[in-house]
């Protein structure tokens, strides 16, 4: 087992797979979703395969990998794949906890995390964030990859600095009152 998690590219496979248990999908798909290159991924997904991890099938011509629900170490796999133990049903605390981090940091003050990506969040596809501080966008951006992988979930965000938030703010600009209105501050 402990083979199978020494490659950077079968973590990212598995937690993608932990994330979405029940999901099928075929190597462009999952190569598109970890940017990998299929031409490796296809080794990788091999090696997961004859392991006992994924099995796959075909629909046509189109191979197709799920997680083996049976694999007698699946637990153990996503103990140590999944960030602090991540199951379902934690992912707004995931969030919270990255978003803290920069904030101690001192590079934001403040997240919202808009209502309609609160609404059975572990099964949306697409978060959407309001952040205010002075972080610059392609800082923001890294950042953001990072959370992406880590809840292999796609993040739209929206960053004003602390100057251009109030200065919006103070003009009742109507984006910004409807976006405060319509999310949930995170801290």
């Amino acid at each position: 087992m402990l083979a199978t998690l020494r490659s950077k590219i079968n973590c990212e496979v598995l937690a993608l797979f932990f994330n979405h248990p029940k999901q099928s999908f075929y190597l462009h798909q999952i190569a598109r979703e970890i940017q990998e290159d299929p031409s490796n991924l296809h080794k990788k997904m091999n090696f997961l395969v004859k392991k006992g991890i994924l099995l796959d099938y075909f629909q046509g011509k189109e191979r197709f990998f799920t997680l083996n629900q049976k694999y007698k170490f699946l637990k153990e796999c996503q103990k140590i794949i999944l960030p602090q133990n991540q199951s379902q049903g934690n992912a707004l605390v995931l969030i919270k906890d990255f978003f803290a981090q920069l904030k101690t940091e001192k590079k934001i003050s403040a997240v919202f995390i808009f209502n309609n990506s609160l609404k059975n969040l572990e099964q949306q596809k697409e978060i959407e964030l309001l952040i205010k501080g002075n972080l610059k966008n392609e800082d923001l951006k890294k950042q953001v990859y990072l959370l992406e992988k880590r809840l292999a979930k796609k993040i739209n965000s929206i960053l004003l600095s602390e100057r251009n938030f109030n200065l919006r703010k103070q003009k009742n600009d109507p984006l910004l009152l409807n976006a405060l209105k319509n999310s949930f501050p995170l801290g």
